[in-house]
């Protein structure tokens, strides 16, 4: 496996910010390893769908900045955007739903490839009244999946949050210099989170049965215990 520029993305993008309010930031990466550079916007959305339409817009007007250069947003974008997204089912295509189907189109972007949880949202997922949802994405224009083509979208296991991580992987030339480093971490912290480790392999293996299994009662109160 080539190694590769690991980015671990949680979601909710307001915490990383220090803000509490629905915003989108835009920056400018570049590898140095590669050489190689894309443009990446976070996303934290708002739960209503009227004001969620400004942020729409702007990542319309972004686009004018980009052009057809590499670009991905991604982070929570607090709506759903096909039918088979949410367990609790759907009668149509809701208004918010058309918004974001109708900015996704503007922009020119789709989901990248990813593997992991589909569903990156729980609410209250003990018993038959919780809900799941694909409400976070990464979506990338045509030329971030021509100009990286190896890019890997991991959803993993939410554990205590109602949240799943996301990981984007680029593979690159070398990272030897990341090894003395993580060396150095495994060799003074030895065993000592073993416990730990155990407890949230267990509680990864549940949220992902869920994820497969959304209506099974049992695995939604293991998830809760």
């Amino acid at each position: 496996m080539p190694p590769s520029l690991i980015f671990l993305i949680f979601v909710v993008v307001s915490l990383a910010l220090g803000l509490g309010l629905p915003t989108v930031m835009h920056f400018s990466v570049k590898i140095r390893a590669s050489n190689k550079s894309f443009f990446c916007s976070f996303i934290y959305a708002h739960n209503n769908h009227i004001l969620r339409r400004t942020l729409w817009d702007s990542l319309a007007a972004h686009k004018h900045v980009v052009k057809v250069a590499p670009w991905i947003v991604l982070g929570d974008f607090n709506v759903a955007l096909d039918m088979e997204d949410s367990t609790a089912g759907a009668y149509g295509i809701s208004r918010g739903m058309d918004d974001f189907r109708d900015c996704v189109n503007r922009i020119e972007m789709e989901d990248l490839n990813f593997k992991g949880l589909f569903y990156t949202w729980t609410k209250s997922p003990n018993g038959f009244g919780g809900i799941l949802k694909k409400i976070d994405r990464v979506l990338g224009n045509p030329c971030f999946v021509a100009s990286f083509p190896s890019a890997s979208i991991t959803f993993l296991p939410y554990r205590s949050s109602d949240h799943s991580p996301t990981v984007l992987s680029l593979p690159l030339r070398s990272c030897s210099s990341l090894n003395p480093p993580l060396r150095k971490l495994l060799r003074f912290q030895g065993n000592i989170f073993t416990k730990v480790i155990s407890l949230r392999t267990e509680l990864d293996r549940v949220q992902i049965a869920l994820d497969q299994d959304p209506f099974n009662r049992d695995l939604r109160d293991k998830q809760c215990r």
